[in-house]
């Protein structure tokens, strides 16, 4: 039972661990998205945060390459860790890069929405990890982190425009309505994720339940094949044990009538002459 049950854990831990290959690529794509922005931003304020998003996702890159390819492999709670640091990086790297931006330039982090992709493809990661309470967490902080954004925005000088209209553009400007749909359309994504994510941990679930019911199934008929065959193991060596003996018994048994005969047949001939003696005699 133990034995299928800690196959049944690693079963579903290779399947986790599969998935999160797709960090790698996340993290390659927002790599060189960082030294990009580093290498256009070299001497600007702003040039800090990708230069600090590129060296970091370097070092920790080459790390978990190193680690994946290693016999030891990853644990999951060192990727949950380390996908915790990068979202906390993300976030310091957005508030910083609006806080240091000129006030006629505070806006434009959150109209790219360059920080929001981001934020996408790493809720994504989250979903791979199949631990729903994590991603749920993840998810809300990444909505409260968006929102304290535009308010931060507002207060460092950009403009809130309650309404759409168009004809009104600049890098300091920012539509809230747009805003708000961008805020609907991260809680939607936390919450399709999670929904998937629930239906495929169920459906492991009930495979895992089949997997472990035809395991056992295999085991006790392997067990009852094996203890057949030791109690035909037994009962052919009790039979030598005690067809020996028996043979010898026979044997003995055999000699015995033998002799037997023989010493009637001699007793009958000796008989005959004597009575054939008596006969010549009289």
């Amino acid at each position: 039972m133990n034995t299928t049950i800690e196959f049944l854990k690693e079963y579903a831990g290779q399947v986790r661990y599969k998935g999160l290959n797709i960090l790698f690529v996340v993290r390659l794509i927002i790599n060189i998205a960082a030294i990009y922005a580093s290498i256009a931003n070299y001497g600007k304020p702003i040039f800090y945060p990708p230069f600090v998003i590129a060296v970091y996702y370097t070092v920790t890159s080459i790390i978990m390459s190193f680690l994946y390819r290693s016999k030891k492999g990853i644990h999951f709670w060192s990727y949950k860790i380390l996908l915790s640091i990068d979202f906390l990086i993300l976030f310091s790297a957005f508030y910083f890069t609006i806080y240091k931006n000129s006030p006629a330039l505070t806006a434009v982090p959150i109209i790219n929405s360059i920080y929001l992709i981001i934020f996408f493809f790493y809720l994504l990661c989250s979903g791979f990890l199949l631990d729903l309470t994590y991603l749920l967490c993840i998810g809300i902080i990444t909505v409260l982190v968006y929102i304290g954004a535009i308010i931060l925005s507002g207060m460092l000088g950009a403009n809130h425009l309650n309404n759409l209209d168009f004809s009104i553009l600049g890098p300091n400007i920012i539509y809230l309505p747009l805003e708000v749909m961008k805020v609907f359309l991260l809680i939607s994504i936390v919450i399709c994720y999670y929904k998937l994510i629930q239906f495929l941990l169920y459906v492991l679930d009930s495979n895992n339940e089949q997997l472990l019911a035809e395991i056992q199934s295999r085991e006790n008929s392997l067990v009852s094949q094996e203890r057949s065959n030791v109690i035909g193991i037994i009962a052919l060596s009790l039979a030598h044990e005690i067809n020996n003996p028996l043979a010898g018994i026979k044997g003995t048994v055999n000699y015995i009538f033998d002799e037997e005969n023989e010493f009637v047949k001699y007793f009958d001939v000796e008989k005959n002459n004597k009575i054939e003696f008596l006969k010549s005699n009289l």
